[in-house]
């Protein structure tokens, strides 16, 4: 560039060094922004305490802690329904062929009674949960007749809980469930292994799902 007699000169511009940052990078999210860089104990692959629990992930099954599942009546119209359709024995069907069973009378299938606490595991624990399914049930024990009026209150105690061996963002959880009637009396009792996500996955997926948006 040929400088013209007369005009000024100008001084030549630097560039500005810039300073290392010091406070939390941030990056825009959709809602605000979000930190990367957080205080200590809260690295995306750890468990977050977020206040109540409002999904159960594996973390959230300690061994030992025993749940109560609610309680649910049969009539003989709910009996024989599912007899009916899914056990048409005799004595599950026709209170007079019943009457002349070992039984004595009108009883509920043992698979219909195993339904009714899977029902209210479901409702009252499983529903709210990273449940990624069941390997299914051991040691089904039928223990009681349940007859019509009678009342099946189930609860399911975690036995153990282990890390997947090849999933490391899963973790199995055995639970003994069981059901008693209203008297306290045992009517029914199975073993199951469920496989939860694990809360640190779920966490790092967040953070990858808010990072893309």
């Amino acid at each position: 560039m040929v400088q013209r007699r007369g005009a000024p000169v100008r001084p030549a511009r630097r560039r500005a060094r810039r300073r290392p940052h010091s406070g939390p990078v941030r990056v825009p999210t959709g809602r605000g922004t979000r930190r990367l860089n957080r205080p200590p104990g809260t690295h995306p692959t750890a468990p977050r305490d977020e206040g109540p629990v409002t999904v159960r992930h594996f973390e959230h099954f300690p061994v030992g802690t025993t749940y109560e599942l609610g309680a649910t009546g049969l009539t003989s119209d709910d009996i024989i329904g599912y007899a009916r359709v899914y056990d048409p024995m005799p004595f599950h069907l026709d209170p007079e062929a019943a009457a002349r069973s070992p039984f004595g009378g009108l009883v509920a299938s043992g698979w219909h009674t195993g339904a009714v606490v899977m029902g209210q595991f479901v409702r009252a624990l499983l529903a709210d949960a990273a449940c990624q399914g069941s390997y299914g049930m051991d040691e089904v024990r039928f223990l009681k007749p349940v007859r019509p009026g009678d009342e099946v209150r189930g609860r399911a105690t975690v036995e153990e809980a282990t890390p997947h061996p090849r999933r490391p963002d899963t973790g199995t959880v055995r639970f003994l469930v069981e059901a008693v009637d209203q008297h306290g009396d045992p009517v029914y009792r199975m073993r199951t292994r469920l496989l939860f996500a694990r809360a640190a996955a779920a966490a790092v997926e967040r953070d990858a799902t808010a990072a893309r948006h």
